[in-house]
């Protein structure tokens, strides 16, 4: 059985090169992703605003008998 035992010593390192790989991409991924989502965040609470500001705007064009 040494032969067997050296294709599993090679594939057990292939898997450990491969998870050390692996394993700083995730990190990576984690990241951008974690930053895309607060991006996306940020953009929706800015438009919020920006179509409370435009509501306002409307109301008080409104109220002094303004253009609708």
């Amino acid at each position: 059985m040494p032969h067997r035992d050296e294709e599993f010593k090679e594939a057990l390192s292939n898997l450990a090169n491969a998870l050390q790989t692996a394993a700083p991409l995730a990190t990576r991924q984690r990241r951008v992703l974690g930053d895309l989502a607060q991006d996306a965040l940020s953009l929706e609470a800015a438009v919020e605003r920006a179509v409370r500001a435009v509501r306002r705007l409307r109301l008080d064009d409104r109220e002094r008998g303004g253009v609708r």
